[in-house]
């Protein structure tokens, strides 16, 4: 597999939110790559752009991918898993992907008849299946509890070793040290990219608070996203 990539040049798409500008910009894989900001501002979108699903109003996108395909896991992934049969919907040879997935006794259930969990790991068995060079994920572990998310971290570790593999996400502490470039987006616009410590002094004004406002978020303002809280520690610490 070559290595896969994305060249944007003044790139502009045209979506159902409005037009999203995602600028000039070049992705090359493989690797692993983040996409943060708050809820609302085209997280989603963006993925389903560079996902193929939304065209270009203005500006080119260059995919190199071979082969050319993509594969996107929105929210919830579950809803996105088609056939009559677990197997079916992972695909043709799933076995080894759902034995590693440790779901492999569920080949033959039908996947609406599964828990939350396992449908999660149906979905993420699907992308080891896949051969899309491309791969983007929505808030993969929304939803799951802490050994969901290690072992969704961990296939996704995997797939970045020979894929390009963009997530959203809002999970900073695995951000940290997981991935090496993040998009920032903020009203359907690619505000910035850069490093996740690059984008984590710019948008919480140094490491002391960033720390702050992750403590905030976990503590104190549950279901809010983490800059939400960022004028809040500005406070705290302003106070202290």
């Amino acid at each position: 597999m070559d290595r896969p990539s994305l060249a944007l040049s003044g790139v502009v798409f045209r979506t159902p939110a409005g037009p999203l500008d995602a600028g000039t910009r070049t992705l090359v894989g493989p690797g692993l790559v983040g996409v943060v900001g708050s809820t609302g501002s085209g997280k989603s979108t963006l993925l389903r752009c560079l996902a193929g699903l939304h065209p270009a109003a203005r500006g080119r996108l260059v995919a190199g991918l071979r082969p050319p395909r993509r594969h996107l896991l929105l929210q919830p992934p579950e809803w996105q898993l088609v056939g009559a049969t677990v197997a079916d919907a992972v695909g043709a040879g799933a076995g080894p992907a759902l034995e590693r997935l440790g779901v492999a006794h569920l080949a033959s259930q039908a996947p609406y008849r599964l828990s939350t969990g396992e449908r999660r790991r149906v979905a993420l068995a699907s992308l080891l299946q896949s051969d899309a060079p491309l791969v983007l994920l929505d808030e993969p572990t929304a939803g799951v509890d802490g050994a969901g998310a290690r072992l969704t971290y961990e296939i996704l570790s995997e797939l970045a070793a020979t894929r390009l593999v963009v997530v959203a996400s809002h999970d900073w502490a695995w951000l940290m040290h997981a991935v090496g470039r993040v998009w920032w987006v903020d009203g359907l616009r690619v505000a910035a990219d850069g490093t996740p410590a690059e984008l984590a002094q710019r948008l919480t004004a140094g490491p002391e608070l960033f720390d702050v406002v992750q403590a905030l978020r976990a503590e104190r303002l549950p279901g809010t996203c983490w800059w939400d809280a960022e004028q809040l520690a500005r406070e705290v610490l302003a106070a202290w």
